[in-house]
């Protein structure tokens, strides 16, 4: 769905210029990354975009858009629930690529809903470095070094041996 999603964005917004960036680092936290849909360019800006094509959407026959994961705000705009899983997924993609804002366009059963996420500067600081610090050095970092799939898989603590 990804190439349909962009084809309608490329209508919806002539002339912009979409990049797909591999996997990226964050700048400062080396250990962090992420892959958006796309940066994108257009009348000056720069912005992210992400797009979303769930599978519930299309389970109905005529299904609402807005499933589990949008509201409306205080002004009457559709957004993203702050407390859903993509939310935190677009703030930290906007931290590591620094970019102001994303587009997130969901698809749905035959239409487009286009939601504009700004970054909120200390979002990715205050609710999503510290617990991704703590799984990485706590549970990735322990298992590249150590690995444990005929044990189970990934652990959330150091080795036991490690600890003596």
């Amino acid at each position: 769905m990804e190439s349909i999603i962009e084809k309608d964005v490329q209508q919806k917004y002539e002339g912009i210029k979409i990049q797909h960036p591999s996997l990226t680092a964050h700048a400062e936290h080396k250990f962090m990354a992420g892959s958006p849909d796309g940066v994108a360019e257009w009348n000056g800006e720069r912005f992210l975009l992400e797009f979303k094509a769930p599978y519930t959407l299309y389970l109905e026959e005529k299904p609402a858009i807005d499933a589990n994961f949008v509201t409306t705000d205080t002004k009457g705009q559709t957004t993203l629930k702050r407390q859903n899983n993509y939310f935190y997924q677009v703030q930290g993609l906007l931290d590591i690529f620094d970019l102001p804002f994303c587009i997130f366009v969901v698809a749905g059963f035959d239409d487009f809903l286009y939601i504009r996420i700004d970054r909120e500067l200390d979002f990715f600081a205050t609710r999503i470095f510290t617990q991704l610090e703590s799984f990485y050095f706590g549970a990735v970092l322990p298992e590249l070094a150590f690995p444990m799939k005929r044990r189970g898989g990934l652990r959330t603590a150091l080795v036991p041996f490690l600890e003596r």
